[in-house]
């Protein structure tokens, strides 16, 4: 009789989500500042005359800046599950938990302004007409 072999869940490798030897982090939080500064600098466009080549393109921009929030913020929670005694890693749990608030404040223009102030044909115009990656 053959027996399955046995798997174990291995370790976590932290440096799959962020390198710090490469100070991924910092990178991506500075290009997660330019993103969001891009980002307001197309508040301008959110109207009902919007090309749907800028909707795209801020449609790509919101999903680049969450990305990489997402991962920075995950690592952190990941590096204070590996110690959760650490107030190094509790503190930036906390730096990035209040960086993502601030950053999702500021995102939250586009989901208002598609939501409830867009022209109702103008958005079905968007949706049917944008890449289909969506």
């Amino acid at each position: 009789m053959v027996l399955p072999e046995e798997h174990g869940l291995g370790r976590w490798r932290l440096n799959d989500l962020i390198d710090n030897k490469k100070n991924t982090s910092q990178i991506y939080l500075k290009q997660i500042s330019n993103d969001v500064k891009k980002f307001e600098k197309s508040k301008k466009f959110l109207n009902n005359s919007i090309t749907i080549q800028k909707f795209s393109e801020i449609i790509n921009q919101v999903e680049n800046i969450s990305e990489k929030l997402n991962r920075v913020m995950g690592h952190a929670h990941l590096q204070y599950c590996t110690d959760t005694n650490s107030n190094k890693y509790s503190a930036l749990v906390t730096e990035m938990e209040l960086l993502g608030t601030d950053i999702s404040n500021k995102l939250l223009i586009f989901d208002i302004w598609f939501k409830n102030i867009l022209n109702e044909n103008v958005a079905k115009k968007l949706i049917q007409n944008i890449d289909p990656v969506y």
